[in-house]
């Protein structure tokens, strides 16, 4: 559930900062046109790694960011101290 909670709050953030993130220049067009990382079947435009098809970059990166996820601890900021009970 706190997946796609992440998920939609991260898309409304987007959608909610894309105005501004768009007059930055960071979304502009890259060697002259639009681009992608891979290159995609399909499409007119150019990708940034020529060599790697958009789909199989597409799957590599999901799965490195897949690993990443499994990798990181449960708690970032490492585990709670025990709680102190009452004497019985």
């Amino acid at each position: 559930m706190f997946f796609v909670g992440g998920g939609l709050l991260g898309a409304a953030a987007y959608m909610a900062t894309y105005s501004w993130v768009a007059t930055t220049g960071l979304m502009g067009s890259i060697a002259g046109g639009a681009a992608t990382l891979g290159q995609i079947s399909g499409t007119k435009y150019s990708g940034l790694f020529a060599a790697v098809p958009g789909e199989w970059l597409g799957l590599g990166l999901g799965i490195v960011l897949v690993a990443v996820a499994w990798v990181l601890p449960h708690r970032i900021i490492g585990e709670r101290p025990p709680r102190r009970t009452a004497a019985e």
